[in-house]
């Protein structure tokens, strides 16, 4: 991808979610992490819709998004 911005990764993570790809949509959500991509409201939106519409065996799972998104609030607060 040669333009890594935000609307870049968010094209990507939607596509992933609406073929029901939720793995490599949290995937690309840790990428984004590491390569210190700033996630905003959209990204967040689109995983946590993701998680609405799988089935409650992946509730561990949705901790970990909780997790996750509970540290990129505590860096932002910095």
């Amino acid at each position: 991808m040669e333009v890594k911005d935000v609307v870049s990764w968010n094209a990507l993570v939607i596509g992933y979610s609406q073929i029901e790809r939720f793995d490599k949509a949290l995937e690309l959500l840790e990428r984004m992490r590491e390569e210190e991509i700033e996630l905003n409201v959209i990204t967040w939106s689109v995983v946590i819709l993701g998680y609405a519409q799988r089935d409650l065996a992946v509730f561990s799972s949705g901790r970990e998004v909780s997790r996750v998104f509970e540290d990129h609030r505590r860096v932002e607060s910095q």
